[in-house]
């Protein structure tokens, strides 16, 4: 292990939390709120050799709401939200991923 390092190019003024790292990629997601998005916390991909390019993953992943910790397997993909219906204040939802 070596010292943590800033991810400068993905940091904002801001809140960044939830970090996922997709080995299968070499990808990595996060979510903030300090990036141009649909509503208070939404989930990015970091792109490019120096992850400089941020892209906002879009619905239906993203809603007007807190949408994070994104996480991707084989079969099967997961993130938390605290949309509206939802069962508690924040509820964990799942999709298909193939």
């Amino acid at each position: 292990w070596g010292p943590a390092i800033n991810v400068a190019s993905i940091n904002t003024e801001y809140d960044e939390v939830a970090p996922f790292w997709d080995d299968h990629t070499n990808t990595i997601y996060f979510s903030s709120n300090g990036h141009v998005g649909f509503g208070a916390f939404d989930i990015y991909v970091a792109l490019g050799s120096k992850r400089d390019s941020i892209v906002n993953i879009g619905l239906p992943f993203n809603s007007s709401r807190d949408d994070f910790y994104f996480n991707l397997g084989v079969n099967k993909g997961y993130l938390v939200s605290d949309r509206k219906n939802g069962i508690g204040e924040t509820d964990i939802y799942w999709f298909d991923t193939h």
